[in-house]
């Protein structure tokens, strides 16, 4: 089988779950392997399914080893083009637990060495998983396509303002509600930033059924991993529309609640995960109205982009707009870091007194200003400098809170 393959594939389900994460080393009839991984967070599975090539083993054979295993033995054969990988039962007592051993070749077909590792026999849990996953792929057919790329674009431009702090679970997933004509407005926020985008570009909902203002959260490491590993092609969609299945995985797992199955198939993936029902906040007061709104600019993307491209960390960045036709950046930090530039800029909306200055920090604007895609322009609206700084561009709205500061901007 091809090493990059297997190699890229264990360690995106590392990432996905973490190093010491079961995973499950399937064997079909055809001798074709597949790698099944989940990870639960509350009230969120997700499963997948990667087609990676052949192995020596029984057919229908199934191991269990660690991911993070997995992956130092792919690292150990270094210089591997090929790896095979054999399945041996290994008896024990009145049980049958596998040794699981990576051999590497190198592109003239050269022995690079070998790995063998304990494999473990698949608990009831992930016993009872592996029904209930099978079950909602059979079950399920796929009623809708949309492109990747798109999909993509989407996601990733909201998916950059994920919390990634365990104790607001709720903001670690990216929103999504039902607007009117088919639109889905998508939203994620770490309490510091707010990314939105509206997206209608070639989603079918017929069969999953949304209503109007219908809302849902996915989880944000399952968005991060469909943008790091889709494609150009088409993205297929299906829902566990049984609640059955539902209960039958609540009830054996010993959650209380649970929510609709969600699964995606695309470049060789098959992804299921259950919608989270955390209370995502109403993020919709704080987006400042435009007849609050004291200054409108237009502003080349690029190169504010270039102006803000510095290494160092902690950074902020203070917007000053003494001028009517430029933007002065000042990005500094408390270790003494410091340096001035000045962008261009179209003033659409300017009332603002002599100290008109808002301060935020460097690397959230950074990412708001890559999410937008390939837009030339933005536009940044600013209140007061204790107020968020909305930037628009096409279906993107982004808001930054503000580093306070002491002076206030005037009516």
């Amino acid at each position: 089988m091809n090493a990059k393959l297997l190699k890229r594939s264990v360690s995106e389900l590392q990432r996905l779950t973490d190093k010491s994460a079961p995973l499950i080393l399937d064997v079909n009839s055809g001798n074709r392997l597949s790698l099944t991984a989940w990870f639960a967070r509350g009230r969120a599975t997700v499963g997948n399914i990667n087609d990676v090539g052949t192995a020596r083993a029984p057919a229908y054979s199934r191991a269990v080893v660690q991911v993070g295993q997995l992956k130092r033995a792919i690292d150990t054969l270094k210089g591997a083009t090929e790896f095979d990988l054999a399945l041996d039962v290994a008896p024990v007592g009145s049980q049958n637990f596998w040794n699981v051993t990576l051999q590497g070749r190198d592109k003239h077909g050269g022995n690079v060495g070998s790995v063998t590792m304990g494999g473990d026999i698949s608990s009831p849990h992930d016993e009872s998983m592996i029904r209930l996953f099978a079950e909602i792929v059979k079950g399920n057919e796929i009623y809708s396509w949309m492109d990747q790329t798109n999909l993509r674009e989407s996601l990733a431009s909201v998916v950059w303002s994920v919390s990634d702090d365990p104790f607001l679970e709720q903001l670690m997933d990216v929103h999504y509600r039902k607007l009117a004509d088919g639109v889905v407005k998508l939203a994620a926020t770490n309490r510091f930033t707010l990314a939105t985008r509206k997206m209608c570009a070639g989603w079918n909902y017929a069969g999953w059924n949304l209503e109007q203002d219908q809302e849902g959260l996915i989880p944000g490491a399952l968005v991060k991993f469909f943008c790091r590993n889709s494609g150009n092609g088409d993205l297929g969609i299906y829902s566990d529309q049984s609640v059955a299945i539902t209960r039958r995985f609540v009830n054996s797992d010993g959650i209380t609640n649970g929510g609709q199955f969600l699964g995606i198939k695309f470049n060789g993936w098959n992804v299921i995960c259950q919608e989270t029902e955390h209370q995502f906040p109403e993020y919709t007061p704080i987006i400042p109205r435009d007849v609050s709104i004291r200054m409108s600019i237009l502003v080349n993307r690029r190169e504010m982009l270039n102006a803000l491209t510095y290494s160092s960390k902690n950074l902020t960045v203070e917007l000053r707009f003494n001028d009517k036709s430029s933007i002065y950046l000042t990005i500094a930090n408390k270790e003494g870091f410091k340096v001035e530039s000045m962008v261009g800029a179209e003033y659409m909306i300017r009332k603002l007194d002599a100290d008109n200055r808002v301060k935020i920090n460097l690397d959230f604007l950074v990412n708001a200003l890559k999410s937008v895609g390939d837009s030339e322009f933005i536009t940044m609206k600013i209140v007061r400098n204790t107020h968020p700084v909305l930037i628009e561009s096409d279906d993107c709205s982004h808001i930054i809170m503000p580093i306070i500061m002491p002076v206030h901007f005037q009516e």
